[in-house]
């Protein structure tokens, strides 16, 4: 029997059976709902003059609107973990990018491409630009998709020289953000000699090069509503995805790209094939945390979050062509 669970990529155990159409059908709500998003950052008024996103009803910035729970204070201690609290970073937009044959396997610095590199200029063009905080998780299958998510950061707060935050937490945070930003040098350069036909020395090379954020970029899913097995596959166990699946990272002028290519692990792949599959009858949340391994990174604070409300990623009318 072929088994799969996110918590094949956590620190947990699990497993569940594979996903069959009639099995999704029968779980499945009738039909999707809409709902509208309200990002509610100082940032507003880039995001106003984008108009609505063709996926706008579908997605929602739930940093403030989640029961995701997180490393303590006190954690290395005695492992307990605290409410997150509201995540320090807006959510400004998101895309779902389709991806041209052209492209292969995966697309490498997303935020230089093509229309993702447009709505990067889009959403750093202001006199007091954010900079943004960019995950783009890749979606094997045809057309390949790319989910893209832009958080914002006051750029003032990555400085070390600021005045330290009142909230102890975000001192945590910032810690880290500060170290996590901070690129290899000559990353891109490493990154792209990347060679499909020796994945494995690949995967070591890539791990070499980014050993901080591997180790701290952290996923947290939940599934509010969908089918049984999809609950199942997904879980709600943290996983620090750089240590799981190939990770690449890129810095811009103004943004720092978390690049997760799904397709480097056949049970990642497989669980996010079934979500895809079954996309249009699931809510689910996905909250980011860089991790804390130290005094000075806890305790840990959510950057960001986002809800996914029933949004059908296979709908072309949601897609964004990259090119």
């Amino acid at each position: 029997r072929n088994t799969m669970s996110l918590s094949n990529l956590s620190e947990k155990d699990g497993s569940m059976s594979a996903l069959t159409e009639s099995t999704l059908n029968d779980s499945a709500v009738s039909s999707p709902i809409k709902r509208p998003i309200s990002t509610g950052s100082k940032w507003s008024e880039i995001t106003s003059k984008l108009g609505l996103s063709p996926c706008f009803d579908y997605w929602s910035d739930a940093r403030a609107n989640h029961d995701f729970q997180v490393r303590g204070p006190t954690y290395l201690y005695d492992r307990m973990k605290i409410p997150a609290g509201e995540g320090v970073c807006p959510l400004l937009w998101f895309d779902i990018f389709s991806v041209p044959e052209s492209y292969g396997t995966r697309v490498d610095h997303i935020s230089n491409e093509g229309a993702c590199a447009e709505r990067v200029k889009q959403l750093t063009n202001s006199a007091n630009p954010p900079f943004l905080f960019i995950t783009a998780i890749q979606v094997p299958g045809t057309p390949m998709l790319y989910l893209v998510m832009y958080w914002a950061i006051d750029p003032s707060t990555l400085n070390p020289s600021t005045e330290k935050p009142n909230d102890p937490s975000l001192e945590s945070f910032y810690n880290v953000m500060r170290q996590y930003i901070k690129l290899p040098n000559q990353s891109e350069k490493v990154v792209d000699s990347y060679d499909d036909d020796d994945e494995e020395e690949a995967q070591e090379e890539i791990e070499d090069s980014f050993p901080f954020q591997n180790s701290r970029f952290k996923l947290i899913p939940r599934i509010m509503n969908g089918p049984w097995l999809v609950k199942r596959a997904v879980g709600s166990v943290p996983c620090l995805l750089g240590t799981k699946v190939t990770t690449r990272y890129y810095r811009g002028e103004n943004y720092m790209e978390t690049n997760v290519e799904v397709g480097s692990s056949i049970v990642a792949q497989r669980i996010i094939g079934c979500c895809r599959g079954s996309s249009a009858y699931i809510d689910v949340q996905l909250g980011i945390v860089l991790q804390g391994e130290n005094a000075l990174e806890l305790p840990e604070k959510l950057l960001g979050a986002i809800q996914f409300k029933w949004l059908q990623v296979d709908d072309v009318t949601f897609q964004v062509p990259l090119l």
